[in-house]
């Protein structure tokens, strides 16, 4: 009886999954066959096609170290699963030691790399000066450096990020950054909450004539479609979108028909210090006093005598050697620094829907039942996954060297 009902049930099973693939069959001959009605009616160009003297686009990865602040926070978030709240708010007296658990930890790294303020914030903000935002954030650092290059040599930048509050900070940074020779970076901002008229307004201030506008601030949900921006010549994706397309229609803003300069597109990346290798470290110290025990005969609950071991230093200085894959000569070596959340997003996240964008158009995948909180799980995954594979293999760039890699001519 037993061995009847198992093989029905197997049965049952291979009959499900055959009927499965039968459904998803049909789907894609439908969808092929749609395709096949609208080839005749829909014609897909790109503005290469249309426009073949449109200037080149050169895209640049400036990855940003975060320092200690900001790495302090985002290895707390990372590890803990909580936030402190600030002084002032209402919630601070009802939970203990003024912590609270976050119900969406992928959001808070986010914010953390864009600025360690938009998380831990700051009482009396706006009076703040520029020196302290930049120094609190690796990629207000890296930022700071970019703009006084472009305002030195007259270029004119799109400034796109995923979140409005940083750029109200970046608001603050504008407003008080004054160069040596006394240019200030004179600013025009759209968001969400920008009316219709004040939107036109900005616009046409940036795109005058003449105009004295450098840069211009964008959310990029609220202002990467639908705007002429020709003017400018240079794009800074300050924080990755989950949804590439968002980016190239953000710098297709500037990158389009019209456009008489190239374009230098640069995506700013925040990295992290290797978090684990204080641990791996101490776990290299074990291992070698085990291995001294070892050959001079000790059990392992003995210690060593008197000036058998080396020093500290010295142990850690030639496990991190080695753990890093550095050779004799460290003065000729780059520190590297592992992913953050924002390489997740670009290097996993994003490459999966250009992945899936273009089997959408080559073989009719549609998809679009994924939900937020779906996403957020992925994310978390993949988060869990980074921490057990923590490689550091980003490079910061030099001052020499990012020069380079943003210079448009040899002058």
């Amino acid at each position: 009886g037993s061995s009847s009902s198992s093989s029905s049930s197997a049965a049952a099973a291979a009959a499900a999954a055959e009927n499965k693939l039968l459904e998803l069959e049909k789907k894609l001959v439908v969808v092929h066959r749609l395709h096949q009605i609208l080839v005749p009616f829909m014609l897909r160009r790109q503005v290469q096609d249309v426009e073949g003297k449109l200037p080149p686009k050169t895209t640049v990865v400036v990855k940003a170290a975060m320092p200690p602040l900001q790495a302090a926070s985002y290895n707390w978030v990372l590890a803990t699963h909580s936030i402190r709240l600030h002084p002032l708010n209402p919630l601070r007296n009802k939970v203990l030691h003024g912590y609270i658990s976050l119900q969406n930890r992928a959001i808070e790294l986010r914010k953390i790399c864009n600025h360690p303020l938009l998380t831990f914030p700051q009482d009396d903000l706006w009076y703040m000066g520029g020196p302290d935002l930049i120094r609190q954030c690796g990629k207000f650092l890296e930022l700071d450096r970019l703009l006084v290059k472009f305002r030195m040599t007259g270029h004119r930048v799109l400034l796109f990020s995923t979140m409005t509050k940083l750029l109200n900070l970046l608001e603050i940074y504008l407003r008080s950054r004054t160069l040596p020779n006394g240019l200030t970076m004179p600013y025009r901002r759209i968001d969400g909450g920008t009316s219709l008229e004040a939107r036109e307004e900005a616009i046409r201030d940036f795109n005058a004539p003449g105009s004295e506008v450098f840069i211009f601030l964008l959310s990029i949900r609220a202002a990467g479609r639908g705007l002429n921006l020709q003017t400018s010549d240079t794009v800074i994706v300050y924080d990755p979108d989950p949804n590439p397309k968002n980016e190239e229609q953000a710098i297709a803003r500037s990158h389009r028909i019209g456009q008489t300069k190239e374009v230098l597109v640069v995506h700013l990346e925040a990295v992290a210090d290797d978090r684990d290798l204080v641990l791996k470290l101490d776990d290299r110290k074990k291992a070698f006093e085990k291995e001294l025990k070892s050959r001079l005969g000790l059990a392992p609950e003995e210690a060593l005598p008197p000036g058998v071991m080396p020093p500290n230093e010295a142990i850690w200085a030639a496990a991190e050697r080695q753990e890093r894959g550095l050779d004799g000569n460290a003065s000729k070596t780059q520190k590297r620094y592992c992913d953050s959340i924002e390489s997740l997003l670009r290097n996993v996240i994003q490459k999966h829907k250009n992945d899936m964008a273009n089997e959408i158009i080559d073989a009719g995948r549609f998809d679009q039942c994924t939900t937020m909180d779906e996403r957020r799980a992925n994310l978390e995954a993949l988060l869990v996954d980074s921490r057990r594979s923590l490689v550091p293999t980003n490079e910061v760039l030099s001052y020499r060297d990012l020069n380079r890699r943003i210079a448009r001519s040899p002058e």
